[in-house]
């Protein structure tokens, strides 16, 4: 089976830049159009991986704090 090794923006615009004789000009688009969506990718997850890592340690935390005072609760009551 074929697989496609390139993005189908990238093939057309390549191909069109080819037959059009402005390959150069396309692939400095292409470069940066690739670049931008690159750097938009990981601004997204620098914003969003120390959220995730703050919320994994208050869930932590929240059961952790809960065990305790269910184990605590739960030795009150058997005396």
């Amino acid at each position: 089976p074929a697989t496609r090794q390139f993005p189908d923006m990238f093939s057309n615009m390549y191909r069109t830049g080819e037959i059009s004789g402005t390959l150069d000009d396309t692939l400095r688009r292409l470069h940066t159009f690739y670049q931008d969506s690159a750097t938009r990718k990981l601004n997204a997850l620098a914003e969003w991986l120390p959220r995730l890592a703050y919320i994994g340690i208050v869930i932590y935390l929240a059961i952790y704090i809960l065990r305790f005072w269910v184990g605590y609760y739960d030795r009150i009551l058997a005396s």
